[in-house]
């Protein structure tokens, strides 16, 4: 069967349909047999209503569920048949019975409808995330905390990835892993934004962690690199999830990379003090954005429905200052230094060389600082870094797939320059991180076995001292 977006309980109203007929050819006209249709009927639109988005798994187990009950009872005795049908003549039942069909199948067979009309390409529905423009201005923080179906809602982080797919349960992209840390393993957790989280199969996170699983360079050690990249995260939120995962996942290395959301506008607030909507707005917007019929009629009903105000003129800035931006690397540093856990800091690579995109007169023209106050502070602090945007100025332009992001041959390009910059003889950081002791039985995070030698980022590469 082609997968089409309509996929959620499928099974299950295939399940409907053949038993329903299978009834009727048993028992034609028989008061049991519609009864028995119309029990499928509501239980496939209540599996459509409940499980929108249903993997094909789930819908087959709810199948195998209709199946059960129809089966309980085809093979009743019949007197327990008969005292069924008196029970359903009851004018209780039969209102129950009644509102349940008026509201349940229209729903049911309008949201059916709708994905299967979508998937063919009939109808158009509203995308999960969408801009959100006010005066020329983009701030997406808004649409991201109630419109996209991978994110939800976080009261310290504004939004954070799902506990499913294309996430684990532990809300990274990639393969679950083990609390607490296996002693034989070397953990590598990457912070970032989209550029770090990736498409839904992963970019150069996943480069990186096939490749150091498929050469393994440290002698009897696993080295596990764990993606925790957020699509739209800015530096203040990379931080304070840092900081919330670091003591429970223990790291023995962490990348940081961060930038571009920082210099993007934000109409009001600025992170550190923004407030998402009222919950019950939220709770209601992410209840029905999982439901097709609903993102139909928002594509089709756009145009009557009102336009974001106004923003006053002169009102945007970025959502985290370039003075912020740092402090909240010094935050990044610190955490880490006192948990004895060496930190790489990277650039943020754009399409548009720092000179050119300067020249932008939106809010992007104010990313190349970003890269140059943390080129600034990190060689003030005698800390690692890793210049990607340098290393991709003298790459073909071809490699990124928009303004900042990248296709999958610059991941896998960005991955190999990764690779060789923690594995090369002169920073060793892959063999400094090995050398941390492993935690105790409390799970406390503990100092390495020797002195974190201090090195300084010169280009693409880094230098220890």
């Amino acid at each position: 069967m082609p997968h089409l977006s309509w996929q959620g309980c499928w099974s299950v109203w295939l399940a409907a349909a053949g038993l329903s007929w299978l009834w009727m050819r048993r028992r034609p006209r028989g008061p049991l047999a519609m009864l028995a249709i119309l029990v499928n009927l509501l239980y496939a639109c209540s599996c459509q209503l409940l499980m929108p988005g249903a993997e094909p798994l789930e819908s087959a187990l709810a199948a195998l569920g209709l199946l059960a009950i129809d089966l309980a009872v085809w093979f009743a005795p019949e007197s327990l048949k008969q005292a069924t049908l008196r029970l359903v003549r009851w004018h209780a039942v039969k209102i129950m019975l009644t509102v349940a069909a008026a509201s349940l199948v229209p729903l049911g067979l309008a949201e059916l409808s709708c994905r299967i009309l979508t998937g063919l390409g009939v109808l158009k529905y509203h995308q999960a995330i969408q801009t959100v423009w006010r005066s020329g201005h983009d701030d997406w923080r808004l649409a991201t905390i109630t419109g996209d179906e991978n994110r939800e809602p976080d009261p310290v982080l504004l939004w954070r990835p799902v506990a499913r797919k294309p996430y684990s349960a532990q809300r990274f992209k990639g393969p679950l892993i083990q609390v607490p840390k296996p002693s034989d393993v070397v953990r590598v957790m990457c912070y970032g934004d989209s550029l770090t989280d990736g498409p839904p199969k992963g970019g150069w996170v996943t480069w990186l962690r096939t490749m150091l699983q498929d050469q393994p360079p440290l002698a009897g050690r696993r080295v596990e690199v764990v993606n925790a990249g957020v699509a739209g995260y800015s530096s203040h939120q990379g931080v304070l999830r840092f900081l919330q995962e670091v003591d429970h996942y223990q790291p023995d290395l962490v990348l940081v990379s961060y930038g571009w959301n920082d210099a993007a506008q934000a109409i009001g607030q600025p992170d550190r003090s923004f407030q998402p909507p009222p919950w019950p707005v939220v709770v209601c917007q992410r209840a029905l954005i999982r439901y097709r019929a609903y993102l139909v009629l928002m594509y089709y009903t756009r145009s009557l429905r009102a336009q974001p105000p106004v923003a006053p003129a002169g009102s945007a800035h970025p959502r985290v200052s370039v003075e912020d931006y740092l402090v909240n690397l010094e935050r990044f540093r610190s955490a880490a230094e006192a948990r004895g856990i060496p930190i790489v800091f990277l650039t943020r690579p754009h399409k548009l060389a720092p000179a050119a995109l300067r020249q932008d007169p939106t809010w992007r023209g104010s990313v190349p600082g970003y890269n140059t106050a943390l080129t600034a502070w990190v060689v003030s602090r005698g800390l690692p870094l890793i210049d990607v945007q340098q290393f991709f100025e003298h790459q073909p332009p071809s490699l990124f797939s928009d303004e900042c992001h990248l296709t999958p041959e610059g991941n896998h390009q960005m991955a190999e320059m990764i690779r060789g910059r923690l594995l090369e003889e002169s920073q060793g950081l892959l063999r400094l991180a090995a050398s941390r002791r492993t935690p105790g039985p409390g799970g406390s995070p503990d100092r390495p076995a020797g002195p974190i030698h201090q090195v300084s980022g010169q280009g693409t590469g880094a230098v220890r001292r």
